[in-house]
């Protein structure tokens, strides 16, 4: 099934095939990632515990990370998600936001909302539903992403250009209470697809915050708002060849680690797409 949005660009629904190829690729790749930098960050936090333990000032000895008050921290953190999600949902919350992106998209733009056609995650905590937009990640001590995606389809060779409305929310901790290392990092972005070749035409990220933590101490940042828009991964340009089928997802991702005696490291991140818009130039 195709269904025209304009005159240079079609919106595909993907054969059942080719959704989950697009997904594996997709999974394939962000796991790859995600394991080297597993990996490296353990070496990182290992070698800095490793120097940093001769100078150490014993806090609290032995504390069990399964104590009821870290499990009440844990809790209160998801219950912090939740709150995100649910404040994205009120689509009165940003209404003066969502104005000033629509005066930034003339009518030469396709818009586009939701269903969408895929959705993705990776890692213990997250989700992705098509159907709403929604995705977002809640990781402890891991990593995770969440992705949705959506097919489109060139009649003839063009330019486009790719912007989505995108409301996001994120948190995160690190705390160490005697010694250790904690760092968590996260993001969102816009990747794109040759669906034919697997290739990636683009990949676009945006890093919303990278902290790190050694020794005794915390550091977090609560309740903070951004858009798409806003990020360096705001637009993306990309050459398509008439008749082929592209993919693009909007994603983010989040790593949480720590290393410690004891420590915590939380990430959350909760995000919406209310529409996408595209643009598109013939080349000849």
């Amino acid at each position: 099934m195709i269904t025209e949005v304009g005159e240079l660009l079609q919106r595909v629904a993907p054969t059942k095939e080719i959704a989950e190829n697009s997904i594996n690729l997709f999974d394939e790749k962000i796991s790859k990632e995600f394991k080297q930098k597993a990996e490296t960050e353990e070496r990182r936090a290992s070698l800095i515990t490793e120097i940093s333990e001769p100078y150490k000032t014993p806090v609290i000895d032995n504390l069990d990370l399964s104590t009821p008050d870290f499990k009440s921290l844990e809790e209160l953190t998801f219950n912090e998600h939740e709150l995100h999600r649910q404040q994205l949902k009120e689509e009165h919350a940003d209404v003066e936001e969502r104005a000033r992106y629509m005066l930034r998209i003339d009518e030469r733009y396709n818009i586009m909302g939701p269903p969408y056609d895929i959705d993705w995650t990776s890692g213990a905590i997250g989700y992705a539903h098509q159907n709403t937009g929604e995705f977002g990640i809640s990781p402890f001590n891991g990593q995770a992403a969440a992705a949705v995606g959506i097919f489109i389809s060139p009649i003839q060779n063009v330019i486009g250009r790719f912007t989505a409305y995108v409301p996001v929310t994120y948190s995160w901790f690190n705390w160490i209470i005697n010694s250790g290392y904690a760092s968590t990092n996260g993001g969102i972005g816009v990747m794109i697809y040759d669906v034919k070749s697997g290739k990636t035409l683009l990949d676009n990220r945006a890093k919303l915050w990278n902290n790190t933590l050694v020794g005794a101490g915390f550091s977090n940042e609560s309740e903070t708002s951004t858009y798409l828009s806003s990020t360096s991964a705001a637009e993306s340009y990309f050459a398509m060849t008439g008749g082929d089928l592209y993919l693009v997802w909007v994603w983010c991702w989040g790593e949480a680690k720590f290393i410690g005696s004891p420590a915590l490291s939380m990430v959350s991140i909760a995000g919406k797409i209310p529409f996408v818009a595209l643009q598109s130039w013939p080349t000849g």
